[in-house]
């Protein structure tokens, strides 16, 4: 679901998350199966971890599924504009 009170609010959106055989040294691939305009995801969903401040700094050993689901979170929030 969307964030309260942001253009996203009420959408429900789909990720597709692959981990490989190297996480979580290395980050999972992600990709929103649902149309979203995000700054760290381009026109076919794939999410750009390099984009994204937190996601940028992708640390295994501290990091998992759940820092990569606040860290969309929290960017659609801040980009409350898109939608």
């Amino acid at each position: 679901m969307g964030p309260p009170n942001t253009v996203f609010d009420g959408r429900i959106y789909f990720l597709n998350i692959t981990c490989g055989d190297d996480y979580p040294r290395v980050p999972p691939v992600t990709k929103f199966m649902t149309k979203v305009n995000l700054p760290c995801v381009n026109n076919r969903g794939d999410v750009n971890f390099s984009a994204n401040g937190t996601l940028a700094q992708w640390n295994g050993a501290t990091m998992g599924i759940k820092d990569v689901l606040l860290a969309l979170k929290n960017e659609m929030i801040a980009n409350k504009r898109s939608s």
